[in-house]
């Protein structure tokens, strides 16, 4: 071999590697391009994760403040129930007490008046009444309420 053969194969040799020098930096680039890419699809999938349990922590804050309005509208309908069923005890003593009476007080004329004639004589009472400043109610049932209750049993035989 001589010297020019040996050129000639040492410049081929040198074009193949130039080439697979060129070709390695083309794959270089190929992978830088594809590491882009997955550092992009990734910061893409950490932000809709991010986002999401955003989204979860709101619903939880959301759904912890409807469970704490819920539980003070419980507590408030307990509490009005409580209260209604001592007006139901306190309206069963009186309906008690109202059937076993004989006579009814008017708290405004303070007669005395059979039971089964008092809602006629507050009616009456009340014409009569109109003109005492102590009278203002406008409903019948509440003077009944307010009247006064006086309690004459009759013996049983």
């Amino acid at each position: 071999m001589n010297l020019r053969e040996k050129m000639e194969m040492h410049d081929m040799d040198l074009f193949t590697n130039k080439k697979e020098c060129v070709s390695t930096q083309q794959s270089m680039g190929e992978l830088e391009r594809n590491y882009r890419d997955k550092v992009k699809e990734n910061e893409f999938t950490i932000n809709q994760l991010k986002q999401r349990l955003t989204n979860f922590e709101n619903a939880d804050f959301a759904l912890l403040e409807t469970n704490k309005n819920l539980s003070i509208a419980l507590e408030r309908a307990d509490t009005r129930c409580f209260n209604y069923e001592k007006k139901i005890e306190k309206l069963k003593k009186f309906q008690k007490v109202y059937k076993n009476a004989t006579d009814i007080s008017c708290r405004y004329c303070q007669k005395l008046v059979k039971k089964n004639l008092f809602v006629a004589h507050l009616e009456i009472c009340s014409l009569n009444e109109e003109e005492d400043p102590r009278f203002h109610a406008e409903d019948v049932d509440n003077q009944l309420q307010e009247s006064h209750l006086q309690i004459n049993f009759e013996p049983k035989p």
